[in-house]
Order: C-alpha cells, then structure tokens, then sequence
C-alpha cells in the first residue's frame, strides 16, 4: 500500500500536476447583487490568466462577521468596499488596485437632480454601518448622519419621515429596489456625489500573493 501511493505521488510529480490553492473571500452581497456577479466575473478572469493556481471561493457575511473572521483567520480575504476598512490592521493586507468601482448616490423621498454637501447639512443623513466611504464623506463635510444596521432600515426611516437622505452605493439601491417594496415613493439622484474602490484585503500570511493579483 506504501509504494502505490508513493508511486501515484512520483507520477503527479512527473506529469507536472499543481495543486490549486484555494481562497476563501468574504463579502457584504449574496449572488444577485451586482457587487457580487461584478467580483465573481474579475475573480474568473485573474484564475485564467493564474492557469488556475488560485482558486477563489466566495463566502456571503455581515460586515462584521467579514472583519472578525479575516483579522482572526478564519478566512483568507475580504471585500472591503473601500480601502479604510481594515486602516491600521497588521494582521491583513490591501491589494493596492481596486478590483473595481462603485458610485454613491444620494436616495430621497422626492426626485433629485443633484446633491453636493450644501445640500445634504443641516438634514439627517442615514448610512449602513460598516460603510467607512460614507463615513469619512460625511465627517469631512460636516454632515449629520446616523448608522443603521441594514438597508431596509434605511429605506423604512426615509420613507416614515425619519430621515431626510439616504447615501449608499447605487449598486444596492438597484439590488433593493427590484425585490423590496418598501423602496415605492422613493427616487435616487441622477448623479453620483462620490466614487469610491471596491478593495481586496488579504491575511497577512498571503502577502506574497498580493504583486501577483
């Protein structure tokens, strides 16, 4: 039993058969959401042009369960929506390039042409938690805004009154707005008031890898 598996051994090696390493990546989007069809694409391609030495897996998480399993290792990267999200962290490492791009657009209760900073002070601003490219946007410019856990919160405070704007990425103001209804009444500004990389963040441990991606 020994010498076949030693033999099936010595002719993988001389056939030059490679393992695959596989990547387990995390992100904040299920399969229909555009984030998630846009990386699943780019991933496709970087295994093609990698002849298939890397192989990646995505993992659907809530932004804190992406942060704590990354930091902890429990998973092999992330897809951090902007490149702030793991600011400071040793244990984890950003792959410079953005993989792509999202557009942040303003969400109101009546149609908006634009939107810029004058126009959002002195209103309550709601944001997803997690989302550190709204962040950082509303505290430079002074804005204020209020955290909440979900989408469908944000969508349900606006439409009650509760909040004056919602500021999201308009991927996911499409993603809700053809399986929610509670998105009826509600308009998103014809043009984006920020552009912000959608990043991938590694484990320390795979920071060799980050020159070939």
């Amino acid at each position: 039993m020994h010498r076949c598996v030693v033999s099936v051994l010595f002719i993988l090696f001389c056939s030059g058969f490679v393992f695959s390493e596989e990547l387990v990546v995390s992100l904040t989007a299920d399969i229909n959401h555009p984030l998630y069809v846009r990386i699943q694409e780019l991933f496709d391609e970087i295994e093609e042009q990698l002849d298939g030495d890397i192989i990646f897996r995505l993992v659907m998480m809530n932004y804190e369960r992406c942060r704590y399993s990354l930091i902890h290792g429990v998973t092999d990267g992330d897809i951090g929506r902007t490149r702030f999200v793991y600011e400071g962290e040793t244990s984890v490492v950003k792959v410079d390039v953005p993989l792509t791009s999202f557009e942040y657009r303003v969400i109101s209760g009546q149609p908006l042409s634009g939107a810029g900073p004058d126009d959002l002070r002195n209103k309550l601003l709601v944001y997803v938690n997690g989302n550190q490219a709204v962040e950082a946007y509303a505290e430079m410019h002074q804005l204020n805004y209020y955290k909440v856990v979900s989408m469908e919160q944000a969508f349900m405070m606006l439409k009650y009154g509760r909040a004056d704007y919602i500021l999201g990425a308009h991927a996911d103001y499409l993603y809700f707005s053809a399986s929610t209804w509670e998105l009826s009444g509600l308009a998103v500004c014809s043009e984006p008031v920020f552009s912000e990389g959608v990043f991938l963040f590694l484990k320390k441990e795979h920071e060799k890898l980050v020159g070939r991606l």
